[in-house]
């Protein structure tokens, strides 16, 4: 995805993050200057820093709501505005079970509503759009 904002945008400033090395050494080799390995919970960027803040299919493998909380908080911090997430949700018993049998470490993902009562508890204003394996 870096490489395709590179060759879209003008003079992007790109920064991806991974908490885990293996896969950042993994990194197709062009974008793979702008990868770092860090945590959803302390992102090691300046506050305003980021037109655009995305989070793809990672934030529902935070292990705790206040972890989770604490990265939401962040993405707002280093955000000028625009922030975007795609979180594992589910609308029935039979989808918890796939979700529970595909994602077998996340541990944050919730139906739909409670996902958008934490978005009102924390003031999370971002676009979003809920990930549900088939």
């Amino acid at each position: 995805m870096l490489d395709e904002f590179g060759k879209i945008l003008k003079k992007p400033t790109l920064c991806g993050l991974d908490i885990s090395s293996y896969a950042v050494s993994k990194a197709y080799k062009k974008p793979l200057k702008y990868m770092c390995v860090g945590n959803a919970t302390q992102l090691p960027y300046e506050s305003k820093y980021f037109d655009l803040v995305l989070s793809i299919n990672s934030l529902h493998n935070i292990l705790d709501q206040s972890n989770l909380e604490l990265a939401f908080k962040e993405i707002k911090r280093v955000s000028k505005k625009n922030m975007y997430v795609t979180l594992g949700s589910y609308k029935s018993n039979k989808a918890k079970k796939i979700l529970d049998e595909w994602a077998v470490v996340a541990s944050a993902y919730m139906k739909e509503k409670s996902w958008m009562n934490f978005f009102k508890k924390i003031n999370y204003q971002g676009d979003y759009w809920w990930f549900e394996p088939k």
